[in-house]
């Protein structure tokens, strides 16, 4: 019994024991329960609060950012520009609709506002107060420009979004503030990037626990929390997150580094590129522009004189043509390459688009320096090239400016050498022009009766005088041509002479055409029974919709189209034959004739004369001028008629002056006649005159 007593003694001893170790352990777990959780808690909050400065700095980026590229845009609005020449409402205008802005103000130096924009009136007053601050630190830090957050913290001027203000110097006179609404969007590429689920702006405190989600007053994103933490998993967790984290740290730190690594590439290649051409690698406009403002001060402080050169390929289009588009590439890229050889390392050669192409030459001494190398480009150029499988030959145009002879400023010498590049695809091409002092005088009158012509035109300014065509023995009026007069209110009778190649070089020359037909077929129908004759310019027969215009013309007018002849020249036909051919095939088939113009004068008339279906040649009177100087053009002569009448057309001969003129072109079997012996052009009412006069009345009996 003493021994089972022991044991019970030693039982019951062991089990008092336990409850001081229950209760030490309960105590220990407790305070261990307790100390982690408030150190769980402490946590939770230092990494709310951390959370909180993270998504602040991400905002201030934002902001930061946004002021950045506000900057840029002024400085490309202001390059090349002198500040007078700065339209500050313009810039107000383009930099609040580019990032869609609720408030841009343009401020000078003395704080006095210029120009106010704000999509809301009710935060005009707050703004600026807000923006003369932001200017005043912008000042007192000296800095290009200064940002600060409207919004934010536990004060919203906008529950929806924060807004950021951000003040940048626009020259030494002026400063612009704007502000942007850095909105949902933003919040949310600012969530992602920093691993806040759905972070979003909260106007109002959210009861913690709800939706397991916890807030301030500003912006709310869902948290994780069973709320199931002992001590073991609370340090289990401690150690996986520490891993977690640090393996995620890593993995940030490398894309961060990776991320940057790209938008420094990015920022240079676009660099490169908004200064470069993309398909020859050479500088373009722009870049051409800085690099010749920058070598004219050079020779301002220093001395000295540069060219800069326009050229223009010649017989690139026909490389497209023939070979395509992908050819023309190529034959670019070998161009550029070639330019680049011939030039020294401070000469500059540019692609503006196309096929036209700049160059500036340092170091020029004389005009013989230039001319070197302007020879050299054209020597280089005329050589062929090989394309593929195919050998390419083609020419170049070049038009020259010199400073300082010719100008100190960029966009002056870059107009002139312009001009000097017109001038010398004007003398043929393949050749190189300096500009002259004339040449823009030339210019400045073509660009007036260009803008006069239009007007002309559109106001119905312009008249039509008309010459008659006689039968050989010269006793009765069979037709009559229409030829364009222009009576200016200044300059007085200009000739078609002048305005014509105007019209053909400007894009005129499709309206004036279809008013000269317009107004002939309208004249026309007061002389039946004659033709009336207009002239087509190559430019105005080559446009897709020619001969739907002449239809409908016709139509509005109500003339017979078998009365309707249309004087063509070889020029019309030359460059693409399969067109013109189709064009005139339909013209037959309305019923219109077709006069082939300054026969005789062309190197392929006859070729034309087989291929295409004229009613009539009309026989230059080029001929006729050297007829009594030279026995030649009367045999000339006889042989034209005599072919014309052998292919069954009619024959004209124009340029008439003299009774002998008319004998021996009678003799020899001319069907027409036109010049200044029977009538000088002239207006229609004259015209009826002459037609009752010389024909008797018979055309209007006739009707």
């Amino acid at each position: 019994m003493p021994h089972t007593r022991d044991i019970a003694r030693r039982n019951q001893s062991a089990a008092f024991s336990i409850i001081p170790i229950l209760l030490l352990t309960l105590i220990v777990i407790g305070s261990m329960s307790f100390l982690a959780r408030s150190a769980f808690d402490t946590n939770e909050q230092n990494a709310i609060n951390l959370e909180k400065r993270r998504i602040e700095l991400a905002l201030d980026d934002e902001s930061r950012e946004f002021a950045e590229s506000l900057r840029r845009e002024i400085e490309v609005s202001r390059s090349g520009t002198s500040h007078a020449e700065i339209d500050l409402a313009e810039l107000a205008e383009m930099i609040s609709l580019t990032h869609k802005l609720d408030f841009v103000g343009i401020f000078e130096r003395s704080g006095k506002a210029v120009v106010i924009n704000a999509s809301r009136k009710e935060t005009i007053d707050r703004r600026i107060a807000a923006a003369e601050a932001l200017l005043a630190e912008r000042r007192e830090l000296k800095t290009d420009f200064a940002v600060r957050r409207l919004g934010m913290s536990r004060t919203l001027l906008d529950p929806d979004a924060v807004i950021a203000m951000a003040a940048v110097r626009i020259g030494d006179t002026h400063e612009l503030v704007a502000s942007i609404r850095l909105g949902e969007p933003i919040l949310a590429r600012i969530g992602a990037n920093l691993l806040l689920s759905n972070l979003r702006f909260q106007s109002e405190d959210i009861v913690e626990g709800k939706a397991g989600e916890s807030t301030d007053a500003s912006v709310a994103w869902n948290r994780i929390s069973d709320g199931s933490f002992t001590l073991e998993s609370l340090a289990s967790i401690g150690l996986l997150g520490m891993a977690v984290i640090g393996i995620y740290g890593l993995l940030v730190f490398l894309h961060i580094r990776r991320v940057t690594r790209e938008l420094e590439h990015n920022e240079a290649q676009a660099k490169h590129m908004a200064g470069h051409d993309a398909l020859s690698g050479l500088p373009n406009r722009i870049l051409f522009s800085k690099r010749l403002d920058n070598e004219l001060s050079r020779i301002t402080r220093e001395g000295g004189g540069l060219s800069v050169m326009y050229l223009d390929l010649d017989k690139f289009k026909e490389v497209n043509d023939l070979h395509g588009h992908g050819a023309g590439d190529k034959l670019i890229t070998m161009v550029s390459r070639r330019l680049g050889d011939l030039l020294r390392g401070a000469d500059t050669v540019a692609r503006f688009g196309g096929d036209e192409f700049a160059i500036i030459q340092v170091g020029v001494r004389s005009i013989s320096d230039t001319e070197a190398l302007a020879q050299r480009i054209l020597d280089e150029l005329r050589r062929t090239f090989r394309i593929d499988d195919a050998e390419v030959s083609i020419g170049v145009s070049i038009g020259i400016s010199v400073a300082p002879e010719n100008g100190h400023d960029g966009p002056t010498l870059m107009r002139f050498a312009d001009v000097a590049l017109y001038r010398a695809k004007n003398e043929g091409r393949n050749r190189y022009s300096f500009f002259e002092q004339e040449m823009n005088e030339a210019l400045k009158i073509k660009k007036l009766v260009e803008d006069d012509l239009r007007t002309a035109i559109e106001n119905n300014e312009l008249m039509l005088h008309y010459q008659p065509l006689v039968t050989a023995d010269g006793t009765h009026i069979v037709g009559m041509e229409a030829l364009v007069r222009w009576n200016h209110p200044t300059r007085g009778l200009i000739p078609p002479v002048q305005f014509i190649g105007i019209a053909e070089e400007r894009g005129l020359i499709t309206p004036l055409g279809e008013w000269v037909l317009r107004q002939a077929c309208l004249d026309g129908n007061r002389w039946p029974g004659l033709t009336v004759a207009v002239n087509v310019s190559p430019v105005q027969f080559r446009q897709p919709d020619f001969v739907q215009n002449v239809g409908r013309i016709l139509a509005e007018t109500g003339f017979d189209p078998n009365r309707l002849e249309l004087e063509l020249t070889e020029g019309v036909v030359v460059e693409d034959a399969d067109t013109a051919e189709v064009a005139i095939i339909e013209l037959r088939a309305m019923g219109v004739r077709l006069a082939l113009d300054d026969f005789g004068v062309g190197y392929s008339s006859l070729i034309y004369l087989r291929r295409f279906a004229f009613d009539k040649i009309k026989i230059d009177k080029s001929f006729l001028e050297s007829m009594e100087a030279s026995g030649e053009s009367a045999i000339l002569l006889h042989s034209i008629v005599h072919l014309g009448r052998a292919l069954g057309l009619d024959v004209t001969a124009e340029g008439v002056e003299t009774e002998d003129q008319r004998r021996f072109l009678q003799a020899v079997g001319c069907h027409h006649l036109q010049g200044y012996y029977f009538s000088r052009p002239c207006p229609a009412d004259d015209m009826d005159i002459l037609v009752a006069r010389v024909n008797k009345g018979r055309t209007r009996a006739a009707a």
